[in-house]
């Protein structure tokens, strides 16, 4: 128990770390900067080619901003925020995610959800004609909420698919609880892959 209320204490620290240090400024960046990247992948394989940019976006710009900031790609995760292991996914939208995209050689063994998850979506949207939008912004989902309530399924390219509806109720549950970061609404902005070239 004891140990378990210290990995709570120690994600909302770092939701609230980042939450204070990512100013207005830096969300006006990022959000103008990962919808141009987003919008600029078409075709077959765009997620993940969007997803690839929008990774190392994020990783240089929160390199720059935030001391207590570190790239960590071990497992499922992706960054340290004050030493706590993160995993990022990028969405637009109403979407499904995979912890990993790769079919698991070893069923049963794999332990899903070892570390709490960042999702970016870049989209304000209605999911359902019945539900309400969900903002484009930063999403922060602790790892025992998906333990515990989010079930993974399959298909032909990975055995730890997150459907739609799994997806929305984790975006839900950061809602809930006010563990999301809107962005503002992106500045004009075109990606030019040529320009990245120092």
């Amino acid at each position: 128990m004891a140990i378990k209320i210290q990995q709570w204490w120690r994600f909302h620290h770092s939701v609230k770390y980042l939450k204070s240090e990512l100013t207005n400024d830096i969300l006006q960046e990022l959000s103008t900067k990962c919808y141009a990247i987003n919008n600029s992948c078409k075709g077959d394989g765009a997620g993940l080619s969007s997803g690839g940019l929008v990774d190392m976006l994020i990783s240089a710009l929160f390199k720059y901003h935030l001391i207590n900031y570190k790239e960590f790609h071990y497992g499922e995760s992706d960054m340290k925020i004050w030493d706590v292991p993160f995993s990022q996914k990028k969405i637009s939208g109403k979407s499904s995610l995979a912890l990993n995209w790769s079919k698991n050689k070893t069923p049963g063994v794999y332990n899903p959800f070892n570390c709490h998850i960042i999702i970016i979506n870049l989209k304000t949207v209605r999911w359902w004609k019945d539900t309400a939008e969900i903002p484009a912004g930063i999403y922060f989902i602790n790892k025992e909420f998906c333990k515990k309530n989010i079930v993974l399924t399959s298909n032909n390219k990975t055995d730890t698919l997150i459907d739609c509806k799994e997806v929305y109720k984790m975006l839900m549950y950061s809602i809930k609880h006010s563990l999301y970061i809107s962005f503002p609404h992106p500045a004009p902005c075109k990606f030019d892959i040529t320009r990245a070239f120092l």
